[in-house]
């Protein structure tokens, strides 16, 4: 084609292989430097050149093999150093963009650095990188870039450290600009020691390829998102770039912000799978597998394998005698195919029946110092490692990361919080995280902790567990609470076996109060712990903080403004614990005002006990509809404290002293406060009170004490008095006795009759027969009712007395309940 005679307008056709394309002839001078002449040829007539008929390039245009076998790492450097001259600052974007569907082998990280101009286009892009220990796609420095589609496959025997790198450079020891591009998909699989891809001080990315990286290398990631050097020192080894200066940690935390994350999945798979064959009862247990597929795993001794599919032998399986599932082996003996589970005694285990074992992987996702991150239904998969760890430790705190992703198989937890090295607190605003969890069982806790000395405050966070298959797993929630200070904490899980004492000081991080709200699925009521709600108006305030070392449970404030228009809290209620016996606790609720800010408790309830404090109890103006005071009839207590009332339904009691319950008097009681007339003729009982309170109406079941005084004034005819109950009240295991006295008049002295132990409510005779115009009886006795109805203090005399026939004023009649008719005593007896 060089030795065609160009002209204005010519076009050629090369046929020159995987080169192939069509060129027109171009006057002048070649615009852009190509030396491997993938897109400017050189005519051999001068002033002339040949340009390719395209905007869209691929590696072989500049010599790449078509061969996935064959190294092509010149061409493709080729094109990326040919593409990043062509930026028009004219039409504000590259003139050339990239797209390929064939696959090119590289043995060199590709340099696709300190792209500083926006808008290159990158369709298609698929390497096959054996460049061992190296960045196969560096792209440190690009600046808003769109790759529709990458495919990078990391070769297992020259193993990439990293599939793609998008990082932030240094230029002189200077920080450039925030890197920011979207990849819309695409794929990075294979093997990678370090990491299938990483995002190094990124902004307002989105998107992203799906990751597999089956490397056995101690450091191996998937996917890392940071926003400070430490994290990539502490999590892969450290990070370095062929071309460019990345920023180290000494360099601080870079911004890492915006980033709309739809990567599918994340998955760390495996390299070694061992179908067993034999898991012996032995101390330590010994696995017999095939051995040709022992020798070619390249397994060694100190090597780990998860064992999360063991049948029979369940004790090996995570969450048994082994929470992670991940088992050193020990051991090896290629030619028997045997190795030892170091540690392990299975002397006891049941008896395997199938399984296999897999390398233990390294974690799926690292994320740090990420502001503004959305990840939403992604997929993670790692053997003995869980799926998500955000890094606290390193740098600034990350912020506003939602996460929600389903995460295989079985282990310790699907995610966890690595908390700074020294004994401080670093926050975390703003995480969601939602676990779809369908078919999973965790053995410890859904976020689980590393062993550094300090901790992580979360803050307005909300944690949502979609489903449990399993048990709930031992730690709850959070695996170790000392690590967690929960401030504002939304948490929604399956079911309540899931809540943790959210009540505990100082059992949380740095001593503090938890403030979580608590929704399980299988419970209807939502449960707040610590914190408050303010409410406005007339509303009170509702607090259910428990400070440190405090017995305080929960506060309603009564918040108003006072004349200077301050918020002043009036006063409240609250409840607490108060310790009444050594290692029993019981709570009471206090009600609360302030005095010159002093808290002072007016009254407290304190389970079936109310007690006044500094006030003292008024009680509201009874009416005809309602009492003051109405106590509820209830069982006695089998031993009663000083100082304690009771009510059975019978009667009041009350306790001076301890087991000291005293019957209190409550009578009833009929007063003649005027002469009640009296037939001087009949000889049938009588009403002894007038007509208005004569009858009195009692209730079943009670025994009764009874006394009585009635004066009679009768004429001269000699007579008999004798007295009796009347009514339709049953009456049983009645006993009184009674002194009578018959004299010529009311003051005047008369001989004295005693009857004893009268058991009847019969009429009973108390005064002999006589002429006497006046006679007076005293009676006392008990009574038990044992079927509800009335009674009628009634007398009755032998023969009509003539005369005027009355009771006297002043004569009275009096029964106080001394409680149910089973009684045989009240207080202290025994």
């Amino acid at each position: 084609m060089k030795a065609v005679t160009p002209s204005a307008g010519l076009s050629v056709y090369l046929t020159e292989g995987a080169r192939e394309g069509l060129f027109w002839a171009v006057n002048g001078s070649i615009p852009y430097s190509d030396p491997s002449e993938g897109v400017f040829v050189a005519s051999n007539t001068a002033g002339w050149y040949w340009e390719r008929r395209t905007t869209v390039l691929n590696p072989a245009m500049f010599g790449a093999s078509l061969d996935p076998t064959v190294d092509s790492a010149v061409a493709i450097q080729a094109m990326f150093d040919f593409v990043r001259l062509t930026y028009s600052f004219a039409a504000g974007r590259f003139l050339y963009s990239i797209h390929d569907d064939r696959a090119y082998m590289t043995t060199v990280s590709i340099n696709g650095t300190t792209i500083q101009q926006p808008n290159l286009q990158i369709g298609t892009l698929s390497l096959i990188g054996k460049c061992t220990g190296k960045i196969v796609l560096d792209m440190a420095g690009w600046n808003t870039g769109t790759i529709d589609d990458i495919r990078i496959y990391g070769d297992k025997t020259n193993q990439p450290a990293v599939g793609l790198l998008l990082s932030r450079t240094k230029v002189g020891g200077v920080i450039n600009g925030a890197v920011n591009a979207t990849i819309n998909g695409g794929h990075i699989s294979g093997y990678f020691s370090k990491a299938a891809y990483v995002q190094f001080a990124c902004e307002v990315s989105g998107a992203g390829p799906q990751i597999a990286n089956q490397s056995r290398a101690a450091n191996a990631k998937g996917y890392i998102n940071c926003g400070h050097a430490g994290t990539l020192d502490d999590y892969i080894g450290g990070l370095t770039s062929d071309y460019a200066t990345i920023p180290v940690a000494a360099d601080g935390s870079q911004s890492n912000i915006l980033h709309d994350v739809r990567i599918p999945a994340v998955m760390m798979g495996q390299d070694v799978y061992l179908n067993v064959i034999s898991i012996s009862k032995a101390n330590p247990a010994v696995v017999t597998v095939d051995p040709t597929a022992l020798a070619s795993s390249g397994l060694a001794n100190g090597d780990k394998l998860f064992g999360g599919e063991i049948l029979g032998m369940t004790q090996l399986q995570p969450g048994t005698t082994n929470p992670s599932g991940v088992y050193t082996i020990a051991g090896i003996n290629v030619g028997a195919g045997t190795f030892q589970l170091s540690g392990i005694d299975a002397t006891g285990y049941g008896t395997f029946t199938s399984g296999h074992f897999r390398n233990q992987t390294g974690i799926a996702v690292v994320l740090n110092g990420c502001a503004g991150l959305t990840w939403d239904n992604f997929y993670t998969l790692s053997y003995g490692n869980p799926g998500v760890v955000l890094d606290n430790k390193n740098g600034i705190a990350m912020r506003d990361i939602s996460l929600g992703f389903q995460h295989e198989p079985t282990g310790l937890s699907p995610i966890r919080i690595d908390h700074p090295a020294t004994a401080v607190e670093q926050e975390i605003p703003g995480l969601e995280i939602d676990l779809l969890n369908q078919f999973q069982t965790w053995t410890d806790c859904i976020i689980s902790s590393n062993g550094n000395s300090g901790w992580t405050k979360l803050t307005n966070a909300k944690i949502t567990v979609r489903m449990l298959t399993g048990a709930v797993p031992p730690n709850k929630v959070f695996g170790n609470p000392a690590k967690f200070n929960l401030n504002a904490v939304d948490i929604r899980v399956p079911t309540s076996g899931f809540a943790q004492d959210f009540t505990a000081t100082p059992g949380w991080g740095g001593g503090s109060t938890p403030d979580v709200t608590f929704k399980a699925a299988d419970d209807p009521r939502q449960r707040r712990y610590g914190g408050f709600l303010q409410a406005f108006g007339d509303a009170p305030r509702v607090s259910t903080n428990r400070p440190f070392n405090s017995g305080a449970l929960g506060v309603y404030d009564w918040v108003g403004l006072n004349s200077s228009g301050v918020e002043v809290i009036y006063g409240f209620m609250r409840g607490r614990i108060v310790v009444n016996t050594a290692g029993v606790e019981y709570g009471r609720t206090e009600f609360v005002y302030k005095v010159a800010g002093v808290d002072t408790i007016a009254y407290f309830v304190q389970g079936q006990l109310m007690q006044l404090q500094a006030a003292s109890l008024g009680l509201m103006t009874g009416t005809a509809g309602q009492a003051p005071l109405v106590w509820a009839a209830g069982t006695n207590r089998s031993a009663t404290a000083a100082g304690e009332w009771e009510f059975d339904g019978k009667a009041w009691y009350a306790s001076p002293y301890a087991q000291g319950r005293h019957g209190v008097t409550m009578r009833q009681i009929a007063k003649a406060r005027a002469v009640v007339a009296l037939s001087n003729s009949a000889t049938t009982a009588q009403a002894i009170f007038q007509a208005a309170n004569d009858v009195l109406t009692l209730p079943a079941n009670t025994s009764y004490r009874f006394r009585a005084k009635i004066g009679l004034d009768t004429g001269a005819t000699s007579h008999t008095t004798a007295f009796g109950l009347g009514g339709t009240a049953v009456i049983s295991n009645i006993s009184y006795s009674a002194m009578a006295v018959s004299s010529a008049g009311a003051v005047t002295a008369g001989t004295p009759q005693m009857t004893p132990n009268v058991a009847t409510a019969a009429a009973t005779v108390l005064a002999a027969a006589s002429t006497a115009v006046r006679t007076e009886l005293w009676i006392e006795g008990t009574f038990e009712v044992t079927t509800a109805g009335t009674i009628i203090p009634q007398v009755t005399f032998s023969a009509g007395p003539t005369g005027t026939c009355q009771t006297s004023i002043g004569s009275f009649f009096e029964v106080e309940p001394i409680g149910p008719d089973t009684t045989a005593a009240v207080g202290n007896w025994n």
